[in-house]
């Protein structure tokens, strides 16, 4: 994951970390909508070649912190993340995170916001190409579409292969400050995200085997009243695999 900043202080590609979450679904709900609640269970980060070793030491120092962390998800009907969330655990409350910590936050929400892709009503067969937009929300208040652009790329009985783009974008609004603006009323100037990722799954399992994806997204935002912006950069790469049985 790197984030970046143009107007701010601040250039940080953080190390790849590996996360165990527990998902639990509940029933069906008014409109065929169904509820999960997640749970961070484990949080490491992993060794590799060229990272930074301030920005690795001060993460896995900090990474179990992150433990019993708590979230949620709303799938609709069709499949379709409508909202992912996770929230500090309750030993963080009160705290003021750091970037590294709430970098590793937004990167499990987006995890949690890709798990899932709506298969189309009708038969189709490998080749095939269907699209998925539906609006969300971010913690930080920004009112969003999601679009995602799919292609059936193999099939072995009941277990596919998909490959897919995801498109993101926002409309000017006001939305809650970030760390790095604190205390200001700021509001959105733009934001857009493109994806692409593959993942394989099961017809009967709402989530998918596993599932890879790279995004980048960039996000303006101005104090309300004027005054000069800020672009904040987010790219994640991320992978996600369910354990057999689960």
């Amino acid at each position: 994951m790197r984030v970046t900043l143009r107007g701010g202080p601040l250039s940080l590609k953080l190390p790849r970390t590996r996360t165990t979450m527990r998902i639990t679904m509940g029933g069906e709900a008014e409109g065929g909508a169904r509820h999960g609640e997640v749970e961070l269970l484990d949080a490491l980060v992993l060794e590799e070649p060229g990272q930074i070793a301030t920005a690795a030491r001060a993460l896995r120092q900090q990474l179990p912190r992150l433990k019993g962390a708590r979230g949620y998800l709303l799938i609709d009907a069709r499949g379709v993340v409508r909202e992912a969330e996770v929230e500090l655990p309750d030993a963080l409350a009160g705290e003021e995170a750091s970037r590294e910590l709430r970098g590793t936050i937004e990167g499990l929400r987006e995890t949690l916001s890709q798990l899932t892709v709506p298969l189309p009503d009708e038969p189709i067969g490998e080749g095939a190409r269907w699209s998925v937009s539906a609006p969300r929300s971010r913690k930080d208040g920004i009112s969003l579409l999601h679009t995602a652009i799919c292609q059936l790329r193999s099939r072995r009985g009941d277990e596919l292969e998909l490959a897919f783009e995801v498109v993101q974008s926002a409309e000017p609004q006001p939305i809650t400050a970030p760390a790095e603006l604190a205390g200001a009323r700021v509001e959105l100037v733009s934001y857009a995200a493109e994806g692409t990722g593959r993942m394989r799954l099961e017809l009967d399992e709402l989530f998918p085997q596993w599932v890879e994806m790279a995004l980048k997204s960039e996000l303006e935002l101005r104090a309300q009243g004027g005054g000069p912006s800020l672009t904040i950069g987010l790219d994640i790469e991320l992978q996600a695999t369910r354990p057999d049985g689960e």
